[in-house]
């Protein structure tokens, strides 16, 4: 058996995900950031994507949006603004926030209104993604 640490994935919502994982990888501005039990303490920010978290030999996705990430070498605590289990979506309301999204940007007033059209897309299409590569995988037991 692989050696394991303790995640917690927390929104301002819920308590997303907490139990013991093997591995875990996200999504930074950087670039994917793969954690392992033992990992360099550090806290990096997370960007719109999909975190990937191997438990019992099994990887599961989730999208997330932006928040950061705190690692020990014995814990990780990821903050998201929001995150979703692919059985959590629908794709059809995801394709249909896309497009209304991508209207909001085109027809943009100004910088603000565009960034913040701009983002949502981008956390949107973190959802769409997941869902697409991703349909049936379900909430992970605690």
């Amino acid at each position: 058996m692989a050696s394991q640490f303790y995640l917690q994935i927390i929104t301002p919502e819920r308590t997303f995900y907490q139990g013991e994982v093997e591995s875990v990888i996200i999504p930074t501005v950087g670039g994917q950031m793969g954690i392992l039990k033992g990992n360099a303490p550090l806290i990096t920010v997370l960007q719109s994507g999909e975190v990937k978290i191997k438990k019992d030999g099994k990887w599961h996705y989730a999208a997330n949006s932006d928040g950061f990430a705190e690692v020990a070498p014995d814990k990780v605590v990821l903050f998201c603004q929001t995150i979703f289990w692919p059985d959590e979506m629908e794709m059809e309301q995801l394709k249909e926030k896309e497009r209304h999204q991508r209207e909001e940007m085109e027809y943009a007033r100004d910088q603000k209104a565009y960034t913040l059209a701009k983002v949502s897309l981008m956390r949107t299409l973190a959802k769409l993604s997941v869902k697409k590569e991703h349909p049936h995988d379900a909430m992970l037991d605690d």
